[in-house]
């Protein structure tokens, strides 16, 4: 036979096999495609098979192929966009109930809650959360006076953004014999007037005391709640979520189960730490509170408050905790934020990790006030620092109030962080924070608020660079939760999760980030939001 002639037979013969094995199922064209191998943006194509990337390549290589092909809208594509600390439920709530947030002023946040109250003449209880003060230029918490003005006959409680303080009325108070002689619980404190009367403001396990006059929710609310929640976070670009919001397996269960097209993994409470799931569910406890409500942990005194803040823990209980998922290799989120917090829980950690070979990849949650000789201890124990940006840009408003500018040299500390080698997963803590990638992207390369502005103390040089930013955002909460062979990069064999913009992250200026555009989102290779 011709040797041509056998070579072309030979040719023809592998052309169906070679463009089964590229074309998947599905193409993915007109892309420029943020290629790990390269870390790069390149015009390329995607193939998807069997949800995950199939084959990389030039358009030119899939002519050949039948199969579906989407088009990306000549969309930037990176690794799907995972925010690695919120609370989706949250998220949902607050499109459902009284939402406070994004207020200017008490004043406008107090009229909020009056035309909430004109309207619900028959409301039994007015609950409302999402206030905070950092965008007030009177930067006082209000009180439980401004609240009787608007309603005095039924219980209004309101919840601060952060979710560590309530502000309450005086009916509140009343209705749960809170008055001159009841004691702070432990971890929390009742803040009082000069003549020891409650102000209306209670703070982190202090808001126990009114817990009972708020209405319990059901799990169908519950659950409409958190499909809601993923809902929105699709439309926003995210592909996956860690929840923090520390929950019984008997509600995650159910939550698991629901079709929400979106990657979560739970957190849940101690009291079910067996039910712990490596790459699923971890476990989540709180050390401390905050520094916009002077709860966060802290060595010497705030600068405004004769307090060095609260240390939610028993010591004693945390570590037998500790020893049982060390036992277990399980994973565990701390919620440390003051300086004392963070090191009383690394104190805690270091006790099982010292000289261990097991990879635990235990977390510390906002990590915000951590001490150098701290930082240090997160890289040699492999601690992980869930970070959230947008927490940094908004606390750094009042945090210099509160922390003075000695301790803001080291808050924030994104950049010391990394240049140590700790690993950093980026999150918004929504709806704490609005829950937005782009803004947690900018938050992250700027370090300077919503409209550009920065001051003394705020630390430039704490910014991240694109690809830091990147990171922290997609390789390293893949990592955070022991999948990082399956997602977190564009590569063959990997998840087709991708985040989807309208423009180049790495390269616009940092303001034009604020505009770019969520074009689609694609979780296991399916779009699941398209930008209409």
């Amino acid at each position: 036979m011709n040797k041509n002639l056998l070579i072309i037979i030979m040719i023809n013969l592998c052309i169906p096999l070679f463009s089964k094995n590229i074309c998947g199922e599905k193409i993915l064209f007109n892309g420029n495609i943020f290629v790990e191998a390269t870390r790069s943006i390149e015009n390329k194509a995607i193939s998807i098979k069997d949800q995950r990337i199939n084959y990389i390549g030039e358009l030119d290589e899939f002519k050949i192929c039948k199969e579906e092909k989407v088009d990306l809208k000549k969309g930037y594509v990176f690794p799907g966009f995972v925010d690695a600390h919120a609370h989706l439920k949250g998220v949902g709530y607050r499109q459902l109930k009284l939402d406070l947030s994004n207020t200017s002023s008490k004043e406008e946040m107090l009229q909020r809650v009056k035309v909430y109250n004109d309207k619900n003449q028959n409301m039994q209880i007015i609950f409302g959360e999402g206030w905070i003060e950092k965008n007030w230029s009177d930067k006082t918490f209000p009180t439980r006076f401004d609240l009787d003005e608007i309603n005095s006959d039924i219980p209004i409680i309101l919840e601060r953004a952060d979710g560590h303080a309530f502000l309450v009325n005086s009916k509140a108070l009343t209705l749960s014999n809170i008055d001159l002689v009841t004691k702070n619980p432990s971890g929390g404190e009742i803040e009082r007037l000069s003549d020891g009367r409650a102000n209306g403001i209670l703070i982190d396990t202090a808001k126990n005391l009114v817990q009972q006059l708020i209405p319990a929710q059901t799990i169908e609310d519950e659950k409409n709640a958190f499909a809601l929640g993923a809902k929105i976070y699709q439309q926003r670009g995210w592909t996956g979520m860690h929840d923090a919001d520390s929950l019984f397996v008997e509600k995650i269960r159910i939550f698991e189960n629901l079709d929400l097209d979106l990657k979560i993994h739970f957190s849940l409470n101690q009291e079910d730490y067996e039910h712990c799931i490596k790459g699923r569910r971890s476990i989540k406890i709180y050390a401390d509170g905050a520094i916009g409500s002077r709860g966060a942990a802290l060595f010497e005194n705030y600068e405004d408050k004769d307090s060095k803040g609260l240390i939610i823990y028993d010591q004693n209980e945390v570590r037998q905790l500790l020893k049982n998922l060390y036992e277990r290799d399980c994973q565990i989120q701390i919620h440390a934020i003051g300086d004392r917090g963070n090191s009383m829980t690394l104190d805690l950690y270091q006790e099982f990790l010292e000289g261990t070979n097991k990879d635990l990849r235990w977390r510390i949650e906002h990590a915000q006030n951590v001490t150098e000789k701290d930082q240090q201890r997160f890289k040699k124990y492999n601690v992980i620092a869930s970070m959230q940006p947008s927490h940094a840009i908004g606390d750094l408003h009042f945090a210099k109030d509160r922390l003075g500018l000695e301790r803001l040299d080291y808050a924030y500390a994104w950049k010391s962080f990394i240049e140590k080698g700790v690993v950093i997963v980026g999150g918004s803590d929504a709806p704490v924070e609005f829950g937005d990638p782009l803004q947690e992207y900018y938050a992250a390369v700027t370090r300077k608020d919503l409209t550009g502005f920065h001051d003394e103390g705020w630390n430039l040089q704490q910014a991240l660079s694109r690809e830091e930013a990147l990171d922290i955002f997609t390789k390293w909460p893949a990592y955070a939760i022991f999948q990082e062979e399956d997602l977190g990069t564009i590569e063959v064999g990997k998840y087709a999760d991708f985040s989807v913009f309208d423009k180049n992250i790495l390269t616009i200026d940092n303001m034009d980030i604020l505009d770019t555009k969520v074009v689609m989102t694609i979780i296991n290779g399916e779009v699941v939001y398209t930008h209409e």
